[in-house]
């Protein structure tokens, strides 16, 4: 530990594909339990990598682990990025690992249903010219995440604002007393009520925290999550609530917990047992490439952390069973970290894969879901 504190180094640690073919539940997919069971139970979920996921990695990869940029993406021209149409077309030959041959092009056509109309020498023609490339650099890189040059230049743009803003630079600077890790992997088991059985079980659980600074002067441990909106950064609440970061933030503070209590594995090889953790720390800045510059750090609320555990009524911290012998009791408006993992629970004893039971028991108790827009 001596020779990591003498150079303030940030310690990089192992590979997102690895973290996430390990077992164990984590935030990001427990989240979808809310909105489909049966996609969640079936590892369905939807996995392609939007604009603004694609943006936000580049800037992860910049701030954590810079030397594996390389290893991790491949660029390409914006204007190189096939239509909607040619996409089908241009995915079924990444997919299958095809060779680009007139053979092969008339039966993706086919499969994909591009212009039937059309010659295959007008087919061809067309997707040489705006799909080809596309297709030969993401067979070349089947491992990388494909960005364009202009998603890489607002990236760098927005690691710079983050380095150079006043109230965000000490985050990447050198400090005294001060270690850094980056993508901390967490393995837990979490205590959680089965409401069918009433027993207490533990469920694997897992979390890939951006940053940790652990202030070995002060005993402190302070969480980060580096996050990019599509917003400016002033409006990261409704981004907030929308894609429940509260859980998030709740779900690796609860991590950490378990990693000073030594009840959890992890890649931070620290011993932390005398160790307070800090209020969970969002850094974020706007991809709106007029706006950069103005990075905003939002720290969690002891009120919102309660609704990140518990969901989003106001409940005391004693918080009450959310079922008895199987019966609703009480389900929270939207659901927190601890009510998600009861609901897991719930749909593995009764495999009810269609319906979350809030919807189940409403069903059988009233015929119907309950109106409650306002509450």
């Amino acid at each position: 530990m001596s020779d990591a504190l003498d150079q303030n180094i940030a310690i990089p640690q192992q590979s997102e594909q690895n973290y996430r073919s390990a077992p164990g539940i984590s935030q990001s997919e427990l989240k979808n339990l809310q909105y489909d069971p049966n996609k969640f139970f079936n590892k369905d979920w939807d996995k392609s990598r939007k604009e603004h996921f694609v943006l936000g990695s580049l800037v992860d990869c910049l701030l954590t682990t810079p030397d594996k940029f390389e290893d991790l993406f491949f660029f390409i021209e914006e204007e190189k990025i096939p239509t909607q149409k040619l996409m089908k077309m241009a995915e079924i030959f990444i997919e299958q690992g095809m060779d680009i041959t007139l053979e092969n092009l008339e039966v993706v056509r086919t499969h994909a249903g591009y212009n039937p109309t059309w010659g295959i020498a007008a087919v061809e023609k067309w997707f040489n010219s705006s799909a080809r490339e596309y297709v030969e650099l993401s067979l070349l890189n089947p491992d990388k995440t494909l960005a364009t040059f202009k998603q890489k230049e607002i990236a760098e743009k927005i690691v710079e604002s983050f380095k150079t803003n006043e109230f965000t630079k000490l985050h990447f600077e050198e400090r005294e007393n001060i270690l850094r890790f980056y993508q901390v992997e967490i393995y837990y088991n979490a205590l959680v009520k089965n409401p069918i059985t009433n027993r207490t079980e533990e469920v694997a659980c897992k979390g890939m925290l951006d940053m940790v600074e652990v202030d070995i002067l002060n005993k402190t441990i302070l969480p980060i999550d580096i996050k990019t909106t599509g917003k400016p950064t002033r409006l990261f609440g409704e981004s907030q609530k929308k894609y429940r970061y509260d859980i998030q933030a709740a779900s690796y503070t609860y991590g950490l917990q378990k990693l000073i209590a030594g009840e959890a594995e992890s890649t931070l090889k620290l011993d932390l047992k005398e160790y307070t953790i800090l209020p969970f720390l969002f850094l974020v800045e706007t991809t709106i490439e007029e706006n950069i510059g103005t990075p905003l750090p939002y720290k969690m609320s002891e009120a919102d952390m309660l609704c990140g555990y518990y969901g989003t009524n106001s409940f005391p911290k004693n918080v009450p069973a959310i079922y008895s012998n199987g019966v609703m009791l009480q389900i929270p408006a939207s659901p927190g970290w601890f009510t998600l993992l009861e609901q897991y629970l719930w749909h593995r004893e009764t495999e009810v894969f269609n319906y979350t039971p809030k919807e189940w028991y409403q069903l059988k108790q009233h015929g119907a879901i309950i109106s409650s827009i306002w509450n």
